[in-house]
């Protein structure tokens, strides 16, 4: 028969829970601080009952299936949860800080408030996350499939990478993605934010397609915005002085507001369409394609600014 434990479980100091068979544990907390582990050779089961699981430094694995059920708040600071089958983990508070939540499948994360993945890993085939404010400074979260994340505010700064080789799609309010902060997708990239920051060396790109819908301020000063095939981008507003924004398809820049492109890049190997209420193209800014549209209203296009159709 399967293991059974309940009420507050100490398992913390090199602790061991572990069975040849499937385990289940119903606990009211479980602290697995400081090499602590909880296993079996199947399948794993876990109730919190919306208590406390601390698996700082611990680990939990399974090579069947992982079920967590009930979780409140999750400490798995330098710990290990994973799974060579697809599980869901679903907290009130997750903190990853410097841990790793990994399944050979598919993955779902789900956090009610902050998610912590400070120097993190957060890694599956196919992962689909939601946290009303995530951290993931100089961390990864990525999939070997597709990436769905829906996420209030999303911090990616300081090398912070959300990684795809399958299609990515991000909803946020606003996302942080500066000081070489990165998104990348090996297939289709859509972000649809309310504000996305890119500068200082962030850098937005796409194997195939770049979808960009944000229905704030755009800030790509000294920043990358990338596609290998087409790029569809929409914004209130467009910073990009010192910025790259590249497409090698066909290229679609609506802006209801302000364009400052000054020094900044906006080329297309295909056809380019900007579309801006205003555009300063000034100080060496250079907006180049294979058939160029504007329409724009004020154009400062001095200081060495170019505007090329080939």
């Amino acid at each position: 028969p399967p293991d059974q434990y309940r009420g507050l479980v100490n398992n913390s100091d090199a602790g061991r829970i572990a069975s040849a068979m499937a385990l289940t544990a119903v606990v009211t907390g479980l602290n697995q601080t400081n090499d602590g582990r909880l296993y079996g050779n199947s399948d794993v089961s876990l109730d919190l009952s919306n208590g406390l699981l601390t698996n700082q430094g611990g680990l939990i694995n399974a090579p069947g299936q992982l079920l967590l059920k009930n979780l409140n708040v999750v400490n798995n600071q330098s710990g290990k949860i994973s799974s060579a089958n697809g599980f869901t983990l679903a907290a009130t508070l997750l903190d990853n800080t410097e841990g790793s939540v990994i399944s050979d499948k598919a993955l779902i994360v789900r956090v009610a408030q902050l998610l912590t993945n400070l120097r993190g890993l957060i890694s599956a085939t196919g992962v689909e996350l939601s946290a009303a404010t995530l951290d993931n400074r100089n961390a990864e979260l990525s999939s070997l499939g597709e990436l769905t994340a829906t996420v209030g505010q999303f911090d990616n700064s300081g090398k912070g990478r959300l990684l795809a080789k399958g299609a990515l799609l991000l909803n946020a309010d606003i996302l942080n993605n500066q000081s070489a902060g990165a998104v990348s997708g090996q297939q289709s990239v859509q972000l649809n934010v309310g504000q996305l920051i890119n500068t200082g060396g962030g850098s937005v790109y796409a194997k195939n397609s770049l979808g960009l819908k944000d229905t704030g301020v755009l800030n790509n000063d000294q920043g990358i915005l990338r596609s290998d095939g087409t790029l569809a981008l929409s914004a209130a507003s467009l910073g990009n002085t010192a910025g790259s924004i590249t497409s090698s398809g066909v290229s679609s820049l609506t802006v209801d507001g302000a364009v400052v492109n000054r020094g900044g890049q906006i080329l297309g190997d295909s056809t380019l369409v900007l579309t801006s209420g205003s555009l300063d193209n000034s100080q060496n800014g250079r907006i180049a394609g294979k058939g160029v549209k504007l329409v724009t209203g004020a154009f400062d296009n001095q200081q060495g600014g170019r505007l090329t159709s080939t």
